[in-house]
């Protein structure tokens, strides 16, 4: 799956998955990925109020 068709599933995912006025939190986890994922999550999260945990790559 590339990059861009993440974007397009993550976008719809938040569009009809998500109640209004819903707060949404993310502990997002130090492995391989997505390098594009983090500011996606910040943006959802700073746009329902929510709050976005990244630990640290040596966190237990």
């Amino acid at each position: 799956m590339s990059g861009k068709c993440r974007v397009v599933l993550f976008n719809t995912a938040v569009k009809h998955s998500i109640p209004a006025r819903s707060k949404i939190n993310v502990i997002l986890l130090p492995v391989e990925g997505d390098p594009d994922a983090g500011p996606h999550f910040w943006g959802l999260t700073a746009k329902t109020g929510g709050l976005l945990l990244v630990p640290a790559v040596g966190w237990p």
